[in-house]
């Protein structure tokens, strides 16, 4: 009988830099699944063939967040993207297409000292304003905008802007101003690039019905990304699945050439990416890497939100992707994202 690892507030995965940390944090918070649901295994919530959640959290909140008078949001946000469509009745205005050159969410300057228009950063970490600054957030407003939730159960701070209220330096009080579609958000930061780094190689003699991985990523790998996302979700191939390929001035050999080939079964060249704010618990945002639907691998560290769009969240680093439940039983990941353009090449 295999458990799903729910959205329980009970059950968190935690953040950390390290991969070890990472895996004990997995380990874990399967055992928690486990205690919660009687059941073993873990895996994460079902998702459709678009990618989005096929089922909702375990309480489906709908509060809205602490809000500020709404009669102060006066700002003209028809600019904050190239493509804004205005609100409909009772609504927002929606970002349908941000910038491609430069910020890719420009939002209006603070309309006074107390108020600024801007985005939580991932994690609910902070709230980027327009300036640049980075606010500290109330425990209150963090836990109301983490409540405010659309149908299917995703979290409105994943692509929401606010006019945020200010008491000294912290955030009390947010009013939703702009929606960001899902899908721009995702083309903004990944459509049409490229991802280089390393992966686990299968543990041999490999067993393509049940294949188990070393947990240190050691093949090279090369991943393009689709123009275009669906559903929240985009669309990958492994570049180096089947023949070497050269990029940023480095040949990458053939995963098909290493005797420990980590693409068994399940395990193929087609794979994709979707965002999951909030997927254990409130803030655990996570990008999901997607084999499968029934297989995932995840990392925080190249979550991207709204705040990414204003250039004040980057993502940055290595995304470091876990497989979701068993680390062991698919590949691990280390990812850094390419600058636009670095496309792989035949070597």
């Amino acid at each position: 009988m295999t458990a799903s690892v729910s959205r329980s507030k009970d059950v968190k995965i935690i953040a950390s830099r390290s991969r070890t940390d990472r895996l004990l944090a997995l380990a874990t918070t399967a055992l928690a699944a486990v205690a919660l649901s009687g059941c073993g295994g873990g895996t994460p919530d079902p998702v459709d063939p678009s990618g989005s959640p096929t089922s909702a959290p375990t309480s489906a909140p709908t509060s809205a967040p602490t809000s500020a008078p709404t009669s102060t949001v006066q700002a003209d946000l028809s600019g904050a993207c190239a493509t804004t469509t205005p609100a409909a009745s009772g609504g927002l205005p929606v970002c349908a297409a941000p910038y491609t050159d430069g910020v890719a969410l420009r939002l209006p300057a603070a309309p006074s000292p107390d108020q600024g228009y801007g985005a939580f950063t991932r994690g609910g970490a902070g709230f980027a304003t327009a300036d640049g600054t980075v606010h500290e957030v109330s425990a209150g407003v963090l836990d109301q905008a983490s409540a405010a939730a659309d149908a299917a159960g995703v979290p409105d701070y994943a692509t929401t802007a606010y006019l945020a209220t200010f008491t000294g330096e912290e955030v009390t009080a947010v009013t939703p101003v702009l929606r960001i579609d899902h899908d721009a958000l995702v083309r903004s930061v990944f459509a049409g690039s490229t991802m280089v780094g390393t992966i686990s190689p299968v543990d041999t003699p490999a067993s393509p019905q049940d294949p188990s991985y070393s947990d240190d990523p050691s093949l090279p790998i090369a991943i393009t990304w689709s123009d275009d996302a669906a559903g929240g979700q985009l669309s990958g191939t492994i570049a180096n699945a089947t023949s070497s390929v050269q990029v940023a001035g480095t040949c990458l050999p053939a995963l098909s050439s290493a005797a420990a080939n980590p693409l068994v079964g399940g395990f193929t060249a087609s794979v994709g990416l979707m965002t999951y704010p909030s997927m254990h618990a409130p803030w655990d945002d996570e990008l999901v890497f997607l084999w499968t639907q029934d297989s995932t691998g995840m990392g925080e560290s190249y979550y991207p939100s709204v705040a990414t769009l204003m250039g004040a969240d980057a993502v940055a680093g290595t995304w470091e992707v876990v497989q979701h439940g068993s680390p062991t039983s698919g590949p691990g990941m280390d990812l850094t994202l390419q600058p636009k353009g670095s496309t792989p090449t035949t070597c």
